[in-house]
């Protein structure tokens, strides 16, 4: 993907402290990310820039990070974005937590987006103030009333299910391959292969798949519903789908 003028004057007219440069097959976006912006608990909404009529006081938020946004240009991957200085990590080690506990991976890259809410047709300006302010105005957040302003998604598979579930939801089809392929990549196979093969339903009052020891409906739902949707996609194509996406 390319980037066109009218996607770098944006990006300057909008955020000023961002510089563009190339490297190898790969366009960089970097710099202090500089950003005003409000969350409406109720709506589920942010706000860019919020007016008075708009900005809900109490979850208003001005902060800057220091990002490396990698756009290939030679291939249809979508963006990569990482958190250069480290203020995430550093705080999740104040908190004593993992990186990935605040979303974002030892090498800086953060989780920006779902692995199935990657839009179809990019653009940057949506790209920009949607998923990368959200996950920095979520950080903000977190890091000043110790708490998500939204729901987030668990880490590994579970949160690959969850993820699929969501998108399921908005009926976009074509998922479940997607999905099923990319738990087979997991570490974690074995385990969400029992449920895909039992031969009775999977149950919500069994114990959840994570390990707690609780109800699987109350504990995990998404995935409980996720995993439905999947034994019946999983139970037409079978042994038959696993060997097409290995050997593929």
């Amino acid at each position: 993907m390319n980037l066109t003028i009218d996607d770098r004057r944006w990006l300057k007219r909008n955020y000023r402290k961002l510089n563009f440069k190339f490297e190898k097959d790969s366009e960089i976006i970097e710099g202090p990310f500089e950003f005003k912006a409000s969350f409406d608990r109720i709506t589920k909404l942010y706000f860019v820039n919020p007016t008075v009529n708009n900005r809900v006081d109490l979850n208003y938020i001005e902060d800057a990070y220091e990002i490396r946004i990698i756009i290939p240009t030679k291939q249809s991957d979508f963006p990569i974005v990482q958190e250069i200085a480290q203020r995430i990590k550093n705080l999740a080690k104040k908190l004593g937590k993992q990186s990935i506990d605040l979303h974002i991976y030892e090498n800086g890259i953060v989780c920006a987006t779902g692995p199935f809410d990657e839009p179809r047709n990019f653009s940057l300006v949506n790209f920009i103030n949607g998923p990368v302010l959200q996950f920095f105005y979520d950080q903000s957040y977190y890091e000043r009333f110790d708490q998500w302003p939204r729901d987030t998604y668990s880490h590994g598979y579970l949160g690959l299910i969850e993820n699929y579930f969501d998108n399921f939801k908005m009926d976009r089809k074509g998922l479940e391959k997607k999905c099923i392929k990319k738990l087979i990549e997991s570490d974690d196979w074995k385990i969400i292969k029992k449920y895909l093969e039992s031969d009775g339903d999977i149950k919500g009052y069994w114990l959840c798949i994570c390990g707690s020891n609780l109800n699987f409906r109350t504990c995990h739902p998404k995935v409980f519903e996720g995993l439905l949707q999947l034994r019946n996609y999983y139970k037409v194509r079978g042994r038959g789908l696993i060997t097409l996406l290995v050997a593929g």
